[in-house]
């Protein structure tokens, strides 16, 4: 008889957000890094991905596959839950999330029949999307992810229901899916909204340090009046300069996971982290 995991299968816009998100998970709620061979993942993922691989080795390779594949970043585990953390490669890219979305609740509605080499499979997966608030807020948000992803490939419903508010105003939960956006507030902002302030407590005198770089650098300051994107732009380049010592050459993924530069103390008395992680928990429950 086949032993069943929880599942938490999460999609993120890019590569900084998936490294914060494992971050999280790992140093805040308990989780570790499981096996990545796939015949020791739980099935259908054991299935899944070996077949993504193959469907696209028929047709002509190109360097930009990895997103084309959906292979997760991260699988990160605690007991029997299991969380599998994808970065999309962009918010708009809701074709290739239809499609391994399809092919991924085909073979869990078959999880009764097969179960993987390590004996496992998953059973009621929950999905969860994370995007950057922007200019345009939750509301904006919520409403395009369930007009794309309304339905899958041949027909099948995946968000039928209506959003429920949830994680103090930054997410919705629509029964096993759930949006939640990186921001200022649930209206405007990104995810460098909660990394700056995250690097700026735990590590002080280099990130005054940074912003004084851009400055006598490029002469540039963040300016609280300009658009989002910008200040974006901005918080990133200071955040990758300031984890240039620790990961010469590093990007903002490699400097935010492996610098230093944030602290378990600075995640552990973050506001904006623990409201995510009350969130996930609260979303995807311990059984």
């Amino acid at each position: 008889m086949s032993q069943e995991v929880s599942a938490l299968i999460v999609f993120c816009e890019g590569a900084h957000d998936s490294g914060f998100v494992r971050q999280v998970m790992r140093q805040s709620m308990g989780f570790a890094a499981a096996p990545f061979r796939f015949s020791e993942l739980p099935y259908p993922l054991d299935r899944l991905f070996p077949q993504s691989m193959r469907r696209h080795a028929a047709d002509d390779l190109t360097l930009d596959m990895a997103h084309k594949f959906m292979l997760p970043d991260s699988i990160l585990r605690k007991g029997d839950r299991l969380a599998a953390i994808f970065n999309t490669g962009g918010k708009d890219n809701y074709g290739t999330l239809s499609d391994w979305l399809s092919d991924f609740l085909a073979m869990c509605a078959r999880a009764g029949t097969f179960a993987s080499e390590s004996g496992e499979r998953i059973a009621q997966p929950r999905f969860l999307f994370l995007y950057d608030a922007n200019d345009k807020g939750l509301d904006e948000v919520s409403a395009e992810l369930a007009e794309a992803l309304s339905q899958l490939g041949g027909g099948q419903a995946f968000i039928a229901e209506g959003w429920q508010d949830a994680g103090a105003g930054f997410g919705r939960v629509a029964q096993d899916k759930a949006v939640f956006v990186w921001g200022e507030s649930p209206a405007s902002g990104t995810l460098e909204d909660m990394l700056l302030p995250l690097a700026e407590t735990g590590s002080a005198a280099l990130m005054e340090r940074a912003h004084a770089a851009m400055k006598a650098v490029f002469g540039w300051e963040l300016d609280a009046g300009a658009a989002t994107p910008d200040q974006a732009k901005y918080k990133k380049a200071v955040l990758t300069t300031a984890g240039q010592r620790a990961k010469p050459g590093g990007s903002l993924t490699v400097v935010m996971t492996q610098s230093g530069l944030v602290s378990d103390e600075a995640l552990a008395s973050s506001e904006a982290v623990t409201r995510f992680v009350q969130f996930v928990e609260e979303f995807w429950p311990a059984s």
